[in-house]
């Protein structure tokens, strides 16, 4: 058997959807780093948010920021010189696969103005605006307003104005995905699988042959699951898994960490 490594999607698979808890993930996390298996997260999340949320919970792995916009590596964790492949950042190293937010803003910024809609952008908020509308605490909305290669947008509208939206974006070629209630905008070509192919790669040059495991919920997640030799969906809150066309899935008949905890103990043979 190959080194195995499990990538993961953040808020609705690790975290709960609702309230950001990760206490049902808890007993997978821990099994997981008993048997010296890499947890690797891929989020929407900022660097500030998945750096504190590491930080919660002893995790030390590569994550996955901004959709797949950026790899972000600890500083010796491969042993590999990765001179001309990643830049310095304090303890970190990183790699870039998106422009960043700086470049392309002012697209975005066009194209709501275009479509007359009422908007609000996360880099704008305060962390106060955004704890209010996501239900985050004022410290992790003020990390999550820190984005470096995405924005996130709150439209004044309904789901069709949002639609009108991501596709001007995606013309002016942007990459877009649609949560619940906000949109996510990089520059065109990110995505979750090019950055987990990214690790995939870093891993491979260390260890050789890899098993690689992928969990997630959502549309976004989809790359991702593609990447990895064993994909794992968790339902949605609504109760449905989100329809996937993957040659090989399990579907986990439970919501959020839960199914997150059910998928680690079915695939990776663990007791938790």
């Amino acid at each position: 058997m190959g080194k195995r490594v499990v990538f993961t999607d953040l808020d609705g698979t690790l975290l709960d959807p609702f309230t950001y808890s990760y206490e049902e993930s808890l007993p997978a996390l821990r099994a997981l780093r008993k048997e010296g298996i890499p947890v690797v997260f891929c989020s929407a999340k900022t660097r500030l948010e998945i750096l504190a949320l590491r930080a919660e919970l002893g995790v030390q792995d590569p994550f996955v920021a901004e959709n797949g916009a950026a790899v972000f590596i600890p500083r010796g964790y491969f042993n590999l010189e990765l001179e001309g492949r990643a830049r310095e950042l304090n303890s970190l190293l990183v790699v870039e696969l998106g422009a960043r937010l700086e470049e392309f803003k002012w697209v975005v910024e066009e194209e709501l103005v275009k479509l007359g809609c009422g908007y609000s952008l996360f880099s704008e908020m305060s962390a106060e605006e955004i704890a209010e509308e996501t239900g985050l605490t004022v410290e992790m909305a003020g990390y999550a307003r820190a984005r470096e290669y995405s924005e996130t947008i709150k439209i004044d509208g309904g789901r069709e104005l949002a639609v009108k939206v991501l596709r001007a974006l995606e013309s002016r070629g942007l990459s877009c995905t649609a949560g619940e209630r906000f949109l996510t905008v990089t520059s065109g070509g990110v995505s979750k699988g090019r950055a987990v192919k990214v690790l995939q790669g870093l891993y491979e040059e260390v260890y050789g042959p890899l098993l690689t495991y992928g969990f997630g919920d959502s549309y976004n997640d989809l790359s991702m699951l593609r990447e990895v030799d064993v994909p794992v969906l968790v339902k949605r809150p609504s109760g449905n898994w989100i329809e996937a066309d993957l040659p090989v899935l399990l579907r986990v008949d439970e919501v959020g960490p839960r199914g997150f905890r059910r998928g680690v103990e079915l695939v990776l043979g663990l007791k938790l």
